[in-house]
């Protein structure tokens, strides 16, 4: 199992984005979450791409402003 999920892994495409930093704040502000999720939040909006995390609050704070999430 360890080896499957190592080769799942080593598939997942990495992208390094900037955050818009103003945004990320107002994202923390609205969703009164950490700066550090309104960035990943404001870089998936940015990208139309989902977040993946197995942050429960994240996840109900992510789908306030429709920025679809994967929960794990």
């Amino acid at each position: 199992m360890i080896r499957k999920l190592i080769r799942y892994y080593s598939e997942i495409q990495i992208t390094f984005v900037n955050p818009d930093l103003e945004n990320s704040l107002k994202i923390s502000n609205q969703l009164k979450i950490y700066a550090y999720d309104a960035n990943f939040s404001d870089c998936a909006l940015r990208l139309k791409l989902p977040i993946l995390s197995l942050d429960k609050g994240l996840n109900m704070a992510a789908r306030k402003i429709n920025l679809k999430t994967i929960e794990v």
